[in-house]
């Protein structure tokens, strides 16, 4: 009998970062410059955490808070991350946090963790497919939303925005 060896390589393939919704309305509600603001930071500088030695990614596409009202998404804001790509440079490791702001996890390993020093920034851009911008159903914010999308797509042109009802898995 003759043996076959097969060698594979890491396989990280496509992860999610959720902007969860105290980023857009730490100040006076809902706007599309914050959401411009949030994004452009992102860009400009990359993923930060003020509290954690890490930047949370997950292979859940559609992220939801269990007390989310009307079944909410919890990130206003998606950036879909070629972790491929991204795993090449930094160590991604999978993560399960049990009850992590509401949301509550049974099973599996759905998180996506790179430990980098809170407080600097962790340069992404380049590692983007796509940035989703979420029109909240039931929220006065379709025109901020369609406002936010517009202006960050006339000043990244090399970046995929969608203006979208609902997250679906990235193709």
């Amino acid at each position: 009998m003759k043996k076959l060896f097969i060698s594979e390589g890491k396989q990280v393939g496509v992860i999610y970062h959720h902007t969860y919704n105290n980023n857009l309305l730490r100040k006076e509600g809902f706007s599309a410059a914050l959401i411009t603001e949030l994004v452009s930071a992102i860009l400009d500088n990359g993923l930060i955490s003020f509290s954690y030695d890490y930047i949370s990614f997950s292979r859940n596409f559609n992220l939801r808070s269990e007390d989310s009202r009307d079944d909410t998404p919890w990130g206003v804001v998606r950036i879909v991350v070629d972790g491929d790509s991204l795993s090449n440079r930094h160590k991604i490791e999978p993560y399960m946090d049990y009850d992590f702001v509401g949301i509550k996890r049974t099973s599996g390993e759905n998180e996506e963790r790179v430990t980098w020093p809170h407080g600097t920034y962790l340069p992404i851009a380049k590692y983007i497919l796509e940035i989703d911008i979420l029109k909240l159903k039931g929220m006065d914010n379709k025109d901020e939303a369609i406002e936010a999308f517009f202006s960050l797509k006339s000043k990244y042109p090399a970046i995929n925005f969608k203006l979208v009802d609902n997250y679906t898995r990235y193709r």
